[in-house]
């Protein structure tokens, strides 16, 4: 499954974040990643009403954890040419 990728302005803001307070991001990163875990879990219980609602949160959540995770690995905007 591969996820469209994401828009960099949101990379670059939470890469900001991070080098302004690194531990307080390693943290949002960890209670982040726990919510991601209980989004994907409440997709196995979810009753045929609700399984596709709860999934597209899920594959949200990760898809969000990932950039969280990545913001600093993102490639450096490259000139315009003129």
């Amino acid at each position: 499954l591969k996820m469209s990728l994401p828009p960099k302005d949101l990379a670059e803001t939470a890469l900001r974040l991070r080098n302004s307070n690194p531990e307080g991001w390693d943290q949002f990163v960890v209670s982040f990643a726990a919510y991601t875990d209980h989004a994907v879990l409440d997709v196995t219980a979810a009753g045929s009403d609700n399984i596709l609602i709860l999934q597209g949160q899920a594959r949200q959540c990760l898809h969000l954890l990932r950039v969280f995770r990545e913001c600093d690995k993102q490639k450096p905007k490259q000139p315009v040419p003129q």
